[in-house]
């Protein structure tokens, strides 16, 4: 459901490489070429950019994404 979403409102300047859950996150996000990070829950990474979004995409979340995107 957010993956379709967040392509709806960004289309183009969105890429969504994967989509990760649980004990194989931090080592998945070392291997990947990301920019930031979307996420439904707090996580503690140093390395990226983090927007942790809810689950039920509202306003501010677009803001927020739209933000890292420049």
């Amino acid at each position: 459901y957010m993956k379709s979403v967040l392509m709806r409102q960004f289309g183009k300047k969105l890429k969504i490489e994967d989509e990760v859950y649980g004990a194989e996150l931090e080592e998945s996000i070392r291997l990947m070429e990301i920019d930031f990070i979307i996420t439904t829950v707090p996580l503690d990474i140093e390395s990226k950019p983090i927007i942790c979004v809810s689950t039920i995409l509202q306003e501010r979340d677009f803001k927020g994404i739209e933000a890292l995107l420049h």
